[in-house]
């Protein structure tokens, strides 16, 4: 058998991440099986086990992946020239427009519920959520400096409360889609952030 590259190997590794995100948007991660993975990525169990030594990697691949993306959207952010409400706002918009993506979606749901069961879990999505705490405490104290925002309240705690709201939006979404009424969600959402203006 011929030595795949680098390369090919990758490819074949995100040929079978991708075929778990659309399993898990269908069945969700706790009842995702290794069968399924390797039958939507048409690809044998040997293969799978080329890259996961276990169901649970899979699980991290798509925590990294997603918080990738999560942080490269703080970091545009970050470095918007636009004011820092409508840096904020842009962040949270972009947020929760992935109320669209079931797979995002869920594999977010799991994670939470998998953080109170594997302390490694827990220590991977803490990991993510620091370093997105700093990129968006770093925009609000931009915001502070120039004047926009009220001092009050410091930037890290600001923070954590936007980071709370749009995850906690994200879990309700997950539990019960069809109560979220995403218009009215974004307007209370802007409602709230325009709150920070410094008077």
């Amino acid at each position: 058998m011929p030595r795949l590259s680098p390369e090919q190997r990758e490819n074949h590794r995100q040929r079978i991440v991708d075929a778990a995100w659309r399993c898990v948007a269908r069945t969700g991660y706790c009842d995702l099986r290794v069968e399924d993975v390797c039958a939507e990525a048409a690809v044998g169990k040997g293969s799978f086990y080329l890259y996961f030594k276990r169901k649970d990697d899979v699980l991290f691949a798509l925590l990294e992946q997603d918080a990738a993306a999560i942080e490269e959207r703080i970091r545009s952010v970050v470095m918007s020239n636009q004011p820092g409400i409508d840096r904020l706002r842009l962040f949270a918009q972009t947020m929760l427009a992935d109320h669209d993506d079931k797979g995002r979606m869920q594999v977010r749901a799991d994670l939470w519920a998998e953080m109170f069961c594997e302390k490694s879990v827990r220590e991977r999505f803490v990991e993510h959520l620091d370093r997105r705490r700093r990129l968006l405490s770093e925009a609000i104290e931009a915001g502070m400096r120039t004047g926009e925002f009220d001092g009050g309240v410091p930037a890290e705690t600001l923070a954590r409360i936007l980071l709370a709201i749009v995850d906690g939006l994200m879990l309700h979404a997950a539990a019960a889609p069809r109560s979220m009424r995403w218009s009215y969600l974004r307007q209370g959402v802007d409602g709230l952030l325009a709150g920070l203006r410094a008077a």
